[in-house]
């Protein structure tokens, strides 16, 4: 056993019905769980993300960001975990500096989020 995104595969092969993630809101097993990742990781090479990437992940710890974790290492590249509490000032700041190509961003009440988005969708 080698890294995490590799224990996932070992676990959907030989446990596939087992819970893998439990949240308040779903549970996946170790099968759905290693799909959702091949399906987001499948995504993000689409997207132009490669090996060494930085990829953002703005989302409280609930069952997407394990997901978007675990795909974003199956493909090589790098996660930049944000802080949802922080203000949009503070995240704005940290996007202009690690510049990262993709940021899965869930629906969160962040102060000043529309000014961090605005300035994603200039890059």
């Amino acid at each position: 056993m080698g890294t995490l995104h590799q224990y996932l595969e070992e676990s959907a092969k030989k446990s596939p019905e087992v819970e893998g993630i439990v949240s308040a809101s779903c549970t996946f097993t170790y099968k759905e769980l290693d799909e959702r990742t091949n399906q987001l990781a499948a995504f993000m090479l689409a997207a132009g993300v490669k090996k060494g990437d930085l990829v953002g992940i703005l989302c409280k710890n609930d069952h997407p960001y394990p997901t978007i974790l675990l795909a974003i290492m199956k493909i090589g590249a790098v996660a930049i975990p944000l802080i949802w509490r922080l203000t949009g000032f503070e995240l704005e700041g940290i996007l202009q500096i690690a510049k990262p190509e993709v940021v899965f961003v869930s629906s969160l009440p962040v102060n000043g989020l529309g000014k961090v988005m605005k300035h994603l969708l200039k890059q």
